[in-house]
C-alpha cells in the first residue's frame, strides 16, 4: 500500500509538471482544449468492455484464495478473448464512423477535418490496444498488486512528459498529429512490459493460453460483468463529458481552465483513490471469508478521512491563487473562488461516490448503483441543459455533484444496514 501511494504522488506531481508543459507546447490554449476533449471522447470506448475487466477481478479472487490454477488461467484467457472480439467489432464499427462526422463542427474548431480524423484514428488505434492490455490491471487488483499498477501510469506519464519537452513545435495541426503519436507509444509501452513481467514472473503457466479461452468462462465472467458494463456507462456519462458538454456549452479554451481547477482539486482525492482501488478485492476477499467486523471498521475508518478531507479542501481554497501563482507562473490567472468552492464539493462527494463504489463493487451488490446512476444520468442532462444558456462551465460541475447526491445518500444508508446486520 505505502509503494501504492507513493507511485501515486510522483505520479501526481508528474501531472502537475504536465499541463504547463502542455500550456507551453501549444501556443493557443483553444487546440489544447481540443487535445483534452478528444482524449476525453476516445477513452470513452474504454467502458465498452461489457464490464469484463471488472467481472474478471471478482472472479479471480476465489480461485486465488484457492490456489486453482487452471481456474485463474480459464478466468484470464476468455476474458482476453471476449475483450479482443470486442475491440474488433469496435473497430470495424467506429473507424469507418469517425470519416463520416464533421469534427470541425463538433470541436468548434478551425483546424482541418483531415487533421483531426488522423488524431482521432491514432488515438482511437492507441485506447484500443490499451482495451485488451489493461485487462492484466484486473489480474493484478485481485493479486493484491496495485503499485505494479500505479508503476505502469506513472512510467507512461513521465515518457510522455519527456516527449513534451522534446518533441519539435510546427503549426498547430501537426503539433497534435505528432502528440497523438507520442500518446499512443507512451501509453501503449509499459503496459505491454508489466505484461510479460506478469506473466514470465507471477502467474507463469497460469496466466494467457488461446487454448484456455473457453465460451462458458466468458460467459461466467460476463454475467456479473455486464452489471458492471451498464453502471460503467452511466458514471462515464455523469463524470467524464465535462470536457466534451464544455466545448460544446462554451469554448474548448474553457476546457483548459477546467484541467486546471480539476488538476488542482485532485491533490485532495488521488491519495484516497489509490487507497481505495486495492480494497475493492479485499472487500471481496473478506466478503468470501464473512468477516464482517472487520469490513465494519474499514467503512468506518474510510469515512473519518472522508471528513478529514473538509479540513484538507478548506486549506487548499485558501491557498489555491498561491499554488496557481507557483505551479503556472506566467501561465497563471486569477482565481474564482466561488468555483473553488464547488470544486471542494466536487471533490468530496466524489471520494465519498468511491467508498461506497468500492464495497457495493466488493460485495458484487450492484442494485442500487444502478438505479441511482440512471437516477444520477437523468438529473445531469437535464440541469445541464436547464443551464446551458447561462454561458458559464462551472453548472456542468454542479451537475456532477447533483448527479452523485442521490446515490451516495442512499448507498451509505443500505450499507450501514447491511454491515449491522451482518457483523457479530
Amino acid at each position: 500500500m505505502f509503494l501504492a501511494v507513493a507511485l501515486k504522488g510522483s505520479g501526481m506531481l508528474i501531472s502537475l509538471l504536465m499541463l504547463p508543459t502542455y500550456m507551453s507546447f501549444f501556443t493557443n490554449q483553444s487546440t489544447l482544449g481540443i487535445w483534452f476533449t478528444l482524449l476525453a471522447f476516445i477513452n470513452w470506448f474504454i467502458t465498452f468492455d461489457l464490464g469484463v475487466t471488472n467481472g474478471l477481478r471478482n472472479r479471480l479472487v476465489g480461485p486465488i484464495l484457492n490456489n486453482d490454477g487452471e481456474e485463474i488461467k480459464r478466468l484470464i484467457s476468455s476474458s482476453y478473448g471476449v475483450i479482443f472480439l470486442l475491440v474488433l467489432l469496435i473497430s470495424i464499427i467506429a473507424i469507418p464512423l469517425f470519416t463520416f462526422i464533421n469534427w470541425q463542427t463538433f470541436l468548434n474548431t478551425n483546424i482541418s477535418n483531415a487533421y483531426l480524423l488522423k488524431v482521432i484514428v491514432i488515438l482511437f488505434l492507441g485506447v484500443m490496444i490499451q482495451f485488451v492490455l489493461k485487462t492484466v490491471y484486473s489480474v493484478l487488483y485481485a493479486l493484491n498488486s496495485p503499485s505494479l499498477v500505479s508503476l505502469v501510469a506513472l512510467s507512461s506519464s513521465i515518457l510522455l512528459l519527456i516527449g513534451l519537452k522534446i518533441l519539435p513545435k510546427y503549426s498547430e495541426e501537426v503539433n497534435l498529429l505528432n502528440l497523438s503519436l507520442l500518446y499512443l507509444i507512451t501509453f501503449t509501452l509499459p503496459i505491454i512490459l508489466v505484461t510479460i513481467y506478469v506473466k514470465i514472473y507471477i502467474l507463469k503457466s497460469n496466466f494467457f493460453s488461446i487454448k484456455s479461452i473457453h465460451y462458458n468462462y466468458g460467459k461466467k465472467v460476463l454475467s456479473i460483468g455486464i452489471i458492471f458494463f451498464l453502471i460503467q456507462i452511466l458514471y462515464l456519462i455523469m463524470s467524464n463529458t465535462n470536457e466534451v458538454f464544455i466545448t460544446a456549452t462554451n469554448s474548448s479554451k474553457d476546457v483548459v481552465t477546467y484541467k486546471v481547477y480539476y488538476s488542482l482539486f485532485s491533490l485532495v482525492s488521488s491519495f484516497f483513490v489509490v487507497m481505495m482501488t486495492p480494497l475493492w478485492s479485499e472487500i471481496t476477499t473478506a466478503y468470501e471469508k464473512e468477516e464482517y467486523n472487520w469490513l465494519s471498521g474499514l467503512a468506518k475508518r474510510l469515512y473519518k478521512l472522508l471528513f478529514l478531507s473538509i479540513i484538507m479542501l478548506i486549506l487548499l481554497t485558501f491557498c489555491s491563487q498561491t499554488i496557481l501563482d507557483i505551479w503556472l507562473k506566467e501561465k497563471s490567472f486569477q482565481i474564482n473562488y466561488l468555483y473553488c468552492f464547488i470544486f471542494s464539493i466536487f471533490v468530496f462527494v466524489s471520494m465519498w461516490n468511491s467508498i461506497i463504489s468500492s464495497f457495493a463493487n466488493g460485495l458484487g451488490i450492484l442494485k442500487i448503483q444502478l438505479i441511482f446512476m440512471t437516477v444520477g444520468v437523468l438529473l445531469f442532462m437535464v440541469f445541464i441543459y436547464i443551464t446551458k444558456d447561462y454561458n458559464s462551465w462551472i453548472f456542468i460541475i454542479v451537475a456532477n455533484i447533483l448527479a452523485m447526491l442521490p446515490y451516495c445518500i442512499v448507498q451509505s444508508i443500505w450499507l450501514r444496514n447491511f454491515l449491522k446486520e451482518n457483523r457479530s
